[in-house]
């Protein structure tokens, strides 16, 4: 009987050249020679690509293009982050565009009576925020781990929305409770079309939260997630009355465009926020503080925001003789992704939050043009252009459940 041979990565991605061994049936290891990274990449994350075939090489291909772009971040002297390759560096364009597939739809919460209420009472506090702490962590929660993974649907809107309702769950009811992300992308109704057509293809968080007010959610035990587009059930077959009622979800609130304070006194007094960014040059990140990317960007992923603080950076330049300068501090956003725990810090990015006040000009607020909103964030209709500030557009589109009680607890 001849032996079974497997192949076994045994080098970390993104660093030196990588070995193989191979394992017989009997479990006798057998070193072979060195190979190419992208070899070891193929087995870690269970590719299928036959070899001597275009699609093999134009993979390979791509993640050489992606290896080189990690060793070229990895070099600079004076970097906030550090790259690594990853189960998204041998993936086209195409495909990396799926993994962001967010879709904005800016609208205003239509809701009366003790909805309205709400918000007058969170306005009311926001007003009144003008000192907020130098850091503010919801990591702690229960319903901040693990991170999530939406695979290959483009449904980063409906885990978004699931991750600041599980949030917002623990925060105000004082437990834990699962959200169905697969029932929102069944069931959330994009008549607009904002960028796609809804479920995999792309939707709205406000849209999501929209529809759950009105008709309730789903636990992930109930629906569980499957990452593909199916029927949504009818109500009947939802057996849920009451609508957000039910969980004590009675609205949500847009937050202010491009505002820094805004943003961050939303988080401090409520709790995580959903919020969106142009996530194109993310793929690499590994560790550290995000300062990549152009002010000039595409907004098309959504995200949790669990928190900012800020990193003080030991620089050895700063000595002079026996006196130490202070070290330099750099701000940033915590923020939960949807990659899997695998991707950054255990699932998060630390972005960096540009030191901002009333008087900032447009580069210091790292302000650029989304001129290609209807490739991520535009409804048909909408203006094809929009203004979006802070690093990769994070302040340009926000979202907040309400819950019941919320604006009374603080």
């Amino acid at each position: 009987m001849a032996s079974l041979l497997i192949v076994v990565a045994t080098a970390c991605l993104g660093g030196a050249m990588g070995s193989q061994v191979t394992l017989s049936s009997h479990g006798n290891l057998m070193r072979v020679k060195e190979d190419n990274p992208f070899q070891a990449f193929v087995v870690k994350h269970q590719r299928e690509y036959k070899h001597d075939t275009a699609e093999y090489a134009m993979r390979e291909e791509l993640f050489q293009q992606r290896l080189a772009a990690v060793h070229a971040q990895n070099a600079q002297p004076d970097r906030l982050w550090e790259a690594a390759a990853n189960h998204f560096s041998d993936r086209t364009e195409a495909e990396l565009k799926v993994a962001r597939g967010y879709r904005r739809h800016l609208r205003a919460s239509p809701w009366g009576g003790e909805a309205s209420a709400s918000l007058q009472q969170m306005d009311q506090i926001i007003n009144k925020s003008t000192e907020l702490p130098a850091s503010k962590d919801w990591t702690h929660l229960k319903a901040a781990h693990p991170a999530k993974d939406q695979g290959s649907c483009g449904s980063c809107w409906a885990v978004a929305t699931q991750s600041i309702l599980e949030a917002h769950h623990e925060i105000f009811n004082k437990k834990t409770r699962s959200f169905s992300a697969q029932e929102i992308i069944e069931c959330t109704p994009n008549l607009r079309s904002c960028g796609g057509t809804g479920g995999c293809e792309g939707a709205t968080v406000e849209l999501a939260l929209d529809h759950i007010v009105k008709n309730g959610l789903s636990t992930e035990e109930d629906v569980p997630y499957r990452g593909q587009d199916s029927a949504c059930p009818t109500k009947k077959e939802l057996i849920k009355t009451d609508g957000g009622a039910s969980f004590g979800l009675v609205s949500y609130k847009t937050l202010k465009v491009n505002d820094d304070h805004d943003l961050a006194a939303h988080l401090v007094h409520f709790g995580p926020v959903g919020v969106s960014a142009c996530a194109g040059s993310w793929f690499g990140y590994s560790s550290g503080i995000f300062n990549g990317g152009s002010p000039a960007c595409t907004v098309d992923h959504a995200i949790t925001l669990y928190g900012y603080g800020e990193e003080e950076k030991k620089d050895p330049s700063l000595v002079e003789g026996a006196v130490v300068k202070k070290n330099k501090k750099t701000k940033f956003w915590n923020i939960r992704n949807s990659w899997g725990a695998s991707w950054g810090e255990k699932g998060y990015i630390r972005l960096l939050r540009q030191d901002v006040n009333d008087k900032s000009t447009i580069k210091e607020r790292h302000c650029g043009m989304d001129n290609n909103m209807q490739d991520g964030v535009g409804c048909k209709g909408d203006p094809t252009s929009a203004q979006v500030c802070g690093s990769s557009g994070i302040l340009s589109d926000s979202a907040l459940p309400i819950f019941k009680g919320s604006p009374g607890n603080l």
